[in-house]
């Protein structure tokens, strides 16, 4: 579902802290008319293809867009999916319950103050309603969320990183769909050598509808962000969920 490339770092692992992702050649900007690119995953046993169709078509019609964003958005392909979060943290299996998965590319965008901020989703249909529940469910235990700022550490390798994420609160969470959980932190990033420093917040929000769970993530480099549009993507991916 989501990896920690999402949360904001790069894929390589030389403890470089630098978390800005170069726009490449291929990438689009909002307003175009360039199709959007994503990454699928679907079972491969062939017995059901017809559902697993069906299931990967659903993943994929709940994910942001480049539409859903303001001008001056750029959008990348999204990278290696190895650093799934939830592979290491949590108590479900997620290879073993999902059906099909599909992920947004990363879009980024450049604040007036200098900072940066980038926003990604990832969809994925699982085997049931119970297990898509009990995967949001993660998103209130504090055990996960301590999990999850683990392994954000250990991907940043060498950087020196202080900071915690912590679950919302329900009363702090959107009214849509059937479920919604959230983690969200603050977190300092200092490279040991140079001793530059940079601020990084990150959210995670996990929207539920049935069996269909997406992880929309933003994450912001020494900037405050964009509360409202990121409260507004959680309503479009709830309403497309709901189809």
């Amino acid at each position: 579902m989501v990896g920690l490339s999402a949360c904001g770092s790069d894929d390589s692992d030389d403890g470089d802290t630098t978390t800005t992702t170069e726009a490449e050649a291929a990438s689009t900007t909002s307003g175009s008319d360039s199709d959007e690119s994503t990454t699928t995953e679907g079972d491969d046993s062939g017995d059901d293809s017809g559902d697993d169709a069906e299931a990967m078509a659903r993943a994929e019609a709940a994910n942001v867009t480049i539409d859903d964003l303001p001008d001056g958005w750029t959008a990348t392909p999204p990278g290696d999916d190895s650093n799934n979060v939830f592979d290491t943290c949590g108590e479900v299996d997620i290879e073993a319950v999902t059906v099909a998965k599909a992920r947004s590319d990363q879009f980024e965008t450049q604040a007036d103050d200098g900072g940066q901020m980038t926003i990604s989703s990832t969809s994925g249909v699982l085997t049931g309603e119970d297990e898509a529940t009990a995967l949001v469910d993660q998103f209130t235990d504090e055990a996960f969320a301590t999990c999850v700022a683990d392994a954000l550490r250990d991907e940043l390798g060498a950087a020196q990183v202080e900071g915690s994420l912590a679950a919302a609160a329900s009363d702090e969470l959107p009214d849509v769909a059937d479920q919604v959980g959230a983690l969200s932190g603050t977190f300092t990033i200092t490279d040991p050598t140079a001793g530059d420093t940079i601020e990084l917040k990150a959210a995670v929000v996990a929207i539920r509808t049935g069996d269909l769970v997406t992880t929309l993530t933003v994450a912001t480099i020494d900037t405050a962000g964009d509360g409202d549009l990121f409260e507004s993507l959680v309503g479009t991916v709830a309403e497309r969920q709901a189809g």
